[in-house]
C-alpha cells in the first residue's frame, strides 16, 4: 500500500525484460513504485508531460532514438529536481565521465545485486547521490599530465563547436601536425574520442562555460 513518503521510479531503457525484472525488484522495495516506464529518452520525453512526475530516473546510457547522455541533460534543463541513477553494462572511463559531467545522482552496473540498487535509491534520497568506488576510481585515475601550450589551446579548441579542421589556423600548424597533437593527447590523457579530450578539459578547469 502507498503512502505519501512512497518515492516514485521511472524506468527508462530500451530492453523490455531488463525492465520487467528492474520493475519487480523496485515496487519489492519499501516505499518505492515503478510510475511507468520508457523505451529510450525521445519516449521519455513525450510521456512525462502526461504521466506523474518520477521523484528518481533510473536511466541506461545506450538507446537508440535517444541516449541516456542527451535524456539526462534534458532532465537536467527541464526538470532539474528529478534524480537520476544510471544503471549500465559499461565501465569505460569516457562513458562514465561524459554521465557525470551531465550532473547524475548515482551509476551502478547492471550486474549489481538487488541490495546495492536498494542501496544506491535509499543513498540518492537520503544523500543526494550513490558513487561506488569502482566509479570514484575512474574519477581518480584520470592522468595528471603536463601540457604544453598549445597542447592547453587544443583542448580548448575540442570544447567549442569548431571542427577539427578549422584548429590549424588556430594553432598555427598543419592538419597534419593537427592530427599528430591530438593522437598524441588521445595517448597523454587515455582517452579514444573528442568527448574524452572535453572531459578532461573541463574536469581540470582548462575549459569552462562561465565566459
Amino acid at each position: 500500500m502507498e503512502t505519501e513518503e512512497t518515492i516514485n521510479v521511472v524506468l527508462v531503457d530500451d530492453h523490455k525484460l531488463f525492465r520487467a525484472g528492474i520493475a519487480g525488484l523496485v515496487n519489492d522495495f519499501a516505499g518505492y513504485t515503478v510510475k511507468w516506464e520508457a523505451d529510450n529518452g525521445k519516449d521519455f520525453i513525450q510521456k512525462i508531460s502526461h504521466q506523474i512526475k518520477p521523484d528518481i530516473v533510473l536511466l541506461d546510457i545506450e538507446m537508440k532514438v535517444m541516449g541516456g547522455f542527451e535524456t539526462a541533460q534534458w532532465i537536467r534543463h527541464h526538470y532539474p529536481e528529478i534524480k537520476i541513477l544510471v544503471l549500465t553494462a559499461h565501465k569505460e572511463r569516457y562513458l562514465i565521465m561524459k554521465m557525470i559531467m551531465a550532473d547524475v545522482a548515482g551509476i551502478i552496473l547492471k550486474e549489481a545485486a538487488a541490495l546495492e540498487l536498494l542501496m544506491a535509491l535509499e543513498a540518492i534520497e537520503k544523500f543526494g547521490g550513490y558513487f561506488p568506488k569502482w566509479v570514484t576510481n575512474i574519477i581518480k585515475s584520470w592522468p595528471d599530465v603536463k601540457l604544453s601550450d598549445k597542447e592547453v589551446k587544443f583542448l580548448q579548441l575540442a570544447c567549442t563547436e569548431l571542427p577539427q579542421k578549422a584548429f590549424g589556423s588556430e594553432l598555427g600548424m598543419t592538419s597534419r601536425n593537427v592530427e599528430a597533437m591530438r593522437d598524441s593527447l588521445f595517448r597523454k590523457l587515455e582517452v579514444v574520442t573528442r568527448v574524452g579530450l572535453v572531459l578532461y578539459a573541463i574536469k581540470n578547469g582548462i575549459f569552462t562555460f562561465e565566459e
